[in-house]
């Protein structure tokens, strides 16, 4: 009775090419769905409040250090697998944030958060 088989039993079943083929194509759908993500909560939850967080070449204010806050709890609210996770993932997204800013470019930011999701999918625990 295969109905009550989880995905990565099912997977299990597939030849090897097609299972590879599977994987690849769901860390490819992972990636983009992070980066969608990492595009809202980064772009567009400090662009309703009137700013960047990549364009700051001054010492940033209190409302973008706010935002700033704001937009990577949002981000490590998405990480809830195992206790503290979130935590960490907040940090990761602050320190994204503060690489992406520096250099004036958000694909540090979308390669970071697309490969921390993609890893994390990869090694999850079964």
């Amino acid at each position: 009775n295969i109905s009550s088989l989880t995905e990565d039993e099912l997977t299990l079943l597939l030849p090897l090419t097609y299972r590879i083929a599977f994987q690849a194509m769901r860390c490819l759908r992972i990636a983009m769905d992070n980066g969608a993500d990492t595009i809202l909560f980064f772009l567009f939850v400090p662009a309703l409040a009137g700013t960047s967080l990549f364009t700051a070449t001054e010492p940033r204010s209190l409302q973008a250090v706010a935002l700033l806050l704001l937009s990577s709890l949002c981000y490590g609210s998405q990480h809830l697998r195992w206790n503290g996770e979130w935590l960490l993932a907040t940090f990761f997204g602050v320190f994204l944030v503060t690489i992406g800013s520096q250099l004036g470019s958000m694909l540090p930011l979308l390669i970071g958060a697309a490969c921390f999701s993609v890893l994390r999918y990869l090694s999850r625990s079964y």
